[in-house]
């Protein structure tokens, strides 16, 4: 075979959901300058565009390694149905918590062989996105008969590098502790923004499906660390001291968890709604990938507090 009908057919191996994990990590990497937080974006690497011409290259270029791990999760949740699954099914809809291609195994990958899951995820989500989608949200679970939905979302929504810079101030010497440089009452504006797409998510499913559980989850305390792309620029801007940058991030992210802990005990939602706590999961410094996403093993042990959780409240 031709140097040149190889090349072609590994670009349409690669377009196509039969693309294996291993093809697309041997011919894309992460892409750092076009990333955002909970979003990664990927390229194609250098020694592989350099075997491809530029039809070959326009074809894989124009991939969307989201919509191609989507229609593989897909392909192997038909699989399982049809080989007569009896466990519990579920639909999966988020962030890349739960969509993180090539580079890391995340929950869903950790939780696929456990249950039948229905993954309608996209990376860099946002909840206003989600929101939007509750409709086909709420036919997919109908047709899917699942008897839960995961959700994963909000990263996008208050640490995206303008909203994480709107809620922190600037140095200031007479400032000893990580909670003055929070500005207070925008963090509240943005939790409340939070909490209301949540809500809206929350009613729109449970009043469209009668007795059907909701499980979300809030992140572990993310941690600045030189040399990181999300939240270290931002507090080295503000020339905020690094040794009070991680307790700022834990402030952040105990307001997110508190969000959602409030939501999910509300008496409108009568017990609908499942919240996993994943502070502590991860572990420290060195347990993580990049400043948001845990390594391999540390997205294995905030999966297995969904486990916990699912196993608790679902019976197949």
């Amino acid at each position: 075979m031709s140097d040149n009908l190889e090349n072609l057919r590994v670009a349409r191996r690669l377009a196509s959901a039969d693309a294996s994990k291993s093809d697309l990590a041997a011919h894309f990497e992460l892409d750092p300058t076009k990333s955002r937080p909970f979003s990664p974006r990927f390229r194609l690497k250098e020694e592989a565009s350099a075997r491809l011409n530029a039809e070959d290259e326009m074809i894989v270029g124009s991939l969307s390694l989201g919509d191609l791990f989507t229609q593989q999760r897909q392909r192997a949740y038909r699989e399982k149905i049809a080989g007569g699954w009896t466990g519990l099914r579920l639909v999966s809809e988020g962030d890349s918590w739960f969509q993180y291609p090539i580079v890391l195994e995340d929950i869903i990958d950790d939780l696929f062989d456990d249950y039948a899951i229905c993954d309608m995820s996209a990376a860099g989500d946002t909840l206003f996105n989600i929101r939007r989608g509750t409709t086909q949200i709420i036919d997919v679970l109908r047709a899917e008969r699942s008897h839960g939905l995961m959700l994963s979302g909000g990263g996008n929504d208050f640490l995206e590098r303008d909203v994480f810079a709107r809620v922190l101030r600037g140095y200031d010497a007479s400032f000893t502790s990580a909670s003055q440089y929070v500005i207070a009452h925008r963090l509240d504006e943005v939790m409340r923004g939070i909490a209301a797409d949540y809500a809206a998510i929350f009613r729109a499913i449970t009043q469209g499906i009668s007795g059907i559980k909701i499980f979300c989850h809030g992140y572990d305390w993310a941690i600045p660390r030189f040399g990181g792309q999300y939240l270290w620029p931002v507090m080295e801007e503000k020339e905020i001291p690094e040794t009070l940058r991680a307790d700022i991030t834990r402030i952040l992210g105990d307001a997110f968890n508190d969000v959602l802990k409030s939501l999910a005990s509300e008496t409108e939602f009568a017990k609908r709604i499942s919240y996993i706590d994943c502070r502590g999961a991860v572990g420290g410094a060195g347990q993580w990938y990049d400043e948001i996403h845990p390594f391999n093993q540390g997205f294995s042990r905030v999966a297995d507090r969904f486990r916990q959780v699912l196993n608790r409240d679902l019976v197949a």
